[in-house]
């Protein structure tokens, strides 16, 4: 278990060496591995903060062009 949490957790932005050491206890790294499943992957995060920048940057220029 603390392998498959250890390569989950930098998609997640998580420390891996941490998830990887949470793994190895029995009933921790079950629930442990349900939590950072249920996390977002930090690049959809920062994708969806980049396209919310540009959807403000379009929407300001076309106000200043009226």
């Amino acid at each position: 278990m603390g392998s498959v949490l250890a390569v989950m957790a930098p998609r997640k932005g998580k420390n891996a060496s941490l998830w990887f050491l949470l793994g190895f206890i029995p009933v921790v790294g079950f629930f442990a591995a349900l939590v950072l499943a249920s996390r977002p992957d930090i690049t959809l995060v920062q994708r969806i903060a980049r396209l919310e920048e540009q959807l403000k940057t379009s929407s300001g220029d076309a106000t200043r062009q009226t």
